[in-house]
């Protein structure tokens, strides 16, 4: 019996490693082109003003693309609008949650609220 679930827990460990792998280096192939640089500085009343990344940031990041920019409207409230693009053949980036990410490197998320944008032909939908 115990030679059978050795054999199966090398089966699951070989399984995982093999699975994990592929998640890690898997990209979808495609010929998408999209250009986030071109996003609007000035939509519905809110006027932006286009902010660059140091370039440790960028590095670390691994994105194909980034836009940084800060909002705002004729009442004076500001809105930071943060796009980053992996392509399908980025192998050294990887997406994950602004949840996550921001609040670890010093951002405090004050407030979320759904909202879609459009670019485009493209719509952005933030979903808490």
């Amino acid at each position: 019996m115990e030679k059978k679930s050795f054999i199966v827990i090398l089966v699951i460990l070989v399984f995982t490693f093999l699975a994990t792998t592929a998640i890690k280096y898997f990209r979808i192939a495609g010929n998408i082109s999209i250009s986030i640089d071109k996003m609007p500085m000035e939509k519905e009343g809110w006027v932006g003003t286009q902010q660059s990344l140091a370039p440790e940031i960028v590095e670390m990041l691994g994105a194909s693309q980034l836009f940084s920019a800060k909002y705002v409207n004729l009442e004076g409230k500001s809105i930071q609008l943060f796009v980053d693009y992996f392509s399908p053949d980025n192998t050294s980036g990887a997406i994950h949650s602004p949840r996550n990410c921001l609040p670890g490197s010093g951002w405090a998320i004050i407030n979320s609220i759904p909202r879609a944008i459009h670019v485009g032909n493209i719509r952005f939908l933030h979903r808490d």
